[in-house]
């Protein structure tokens, strides 16, 4: 059978948003467009499982969105990894202001939304998650890297 996963996954990756919120506390900032934009993502061990539960025998083929069950703002994520890891929160600018100071491919990343449904995933492929939302998945406290 055949099995087409869309994943957004984090794990060591809330350790690099951490070192990246330290850069952002030495000067660097957040579009405030960006704590609106909706963002998807399932911690690395769950995404591994629904990997394996697509690879089983009998699993039905289809198209599966990989991610947890957190409804989160971009923003509001990186408010959460900042808590964990023991940083301010990035301060927040005007979207105009933003064209100038971060990096176009960057700015691009943080303004599209990605917020993705899971239910076929977890009907079709059986998958229960160990960490459903970013609130127990993102580790506290957060090692900066």
């Amino acid at each position: 059978m055949k099995h087409t996963l869309l994943i957004a996954g984090y794990g060591d990756i809330a350790c690099r948003a951490a070192h990246l919120l330290a850069a952002l506390a030495k000067g660097r900032i957040l579009p405030a467009r960006v704590i609106y934009v909706s963002t998807s993502g399932a911690y690395a061990d769950d995404l591994a499982a629904i990997v394996v539960s697509a690879l089983k025998e009998g699993a039905p083929g289809g198209i599966y969105n990989a991610s947890d069950d957190s409804e989160i703002r971009m923003g509001d994520w990186f408010d959460l990894v900042a808590e964990r890891a023991g940083l301010a929160r990035p301060p927040r600018i005007a979207r105009s202001e933003a064209a100038g100071r971060i990096a176009p491919e960057l700015l691009s990343f943080m303004s599209e939304p990605r917020r993705l449904a899971n239910r076929c995933m977890k009907d079709g492929l059986g998958v229960r998650l160990q960490y459903p939302t970013v609130f127990e998945g993102v580790p506290r406290p957060l090692e900066v890297r």
